[in-house]
C-alpha cells in the first residue's frame, strides 16, 4: 500500500474524530466580506451569546464607544482605529466555546460630526473558536 495514502486517510480520520467530538453552537451561514450587522443576527439566532462589554471601560473619546451605544454591540472588544480599522467581537455558546469575529471597516471620521441615526456598518474579514477545552479551531472561509 502506498505509505502516503495511508498516511492521509490516518490524518483524515483523526481530524474528523477531533471535529466530531466538539459540540458548539452553528457557524452556517456566516461568511467572509458580510455585514457585521447580519452576521450578528445569524449568530444570535445559532444560539451565540453576545459576550457583553462594560461600557464604563471602554474609553469616552473612543470610536469603540460610539459602536457600543450607537449600534447596540454591546459585545464590541476593541478597535484598532487605524487605516483599515480593525475591530473584533467575542461570543459565547452554551458549551462555553468563545467565538472572536474580526472585522474590517470605518464608521466614524475624525473631525466630523456624526449624522442623526447614523449606523456603523463593518464586514466580516475572520473568526476563529476557542473550544472549551482550550483547543483553537480557526475558521475563515
Amino acid at each position: 500500500m502506498n505509505p502516503n495514502v495511508l498516511i492521509t486517510s490516518f490524518l483524515l480520520v483523526v481530524s474528523f474524530h477531533t471535529f466530531a467530538d466538539c459540540k458548539q453552537a452553528s457557524l452556517d451561514g456566516i461568511r467572509q466580506k458580510m455585514p457585521y450587522s447580519e452576521a450578528r443576527s445569524i449568530l444570535l439566532d445559532n444560539g451565540w451569546q453576545a459576550l457583553l462589554n462594560n461600557i464604563q471601560s471602554i474609553d469616552v473619546s473612543n470610536r469603540v464607544r460610539m459602536m457600543y451605544n450607537d449600534n447596540g454591540w454591546h459585545e464590541i472588544d476593541d478597535c484598532s482605529g487605524v487605516e483599515l480599522g480593525f475591530c473584533s467581537f467575542q461570543y459565547r455558546d452554551a458549551y462555553e466555546n468563545q467565538l472572536y469575529v474580526t472585522t474590517i471597516g470605518e464608521c466614524y471620521y475624525v473631525n466630523t460630526p456624526k449624522l442623526e441615526d447614523e449606523k456603523c456598518e463593518l464586514d466580516v474579514i475572520f473568526w476563529s473558536v476557542k473550544e472549551n477545552l482550550g483547543k483553537t479551531n480557526e475558521n475563515e472561509q
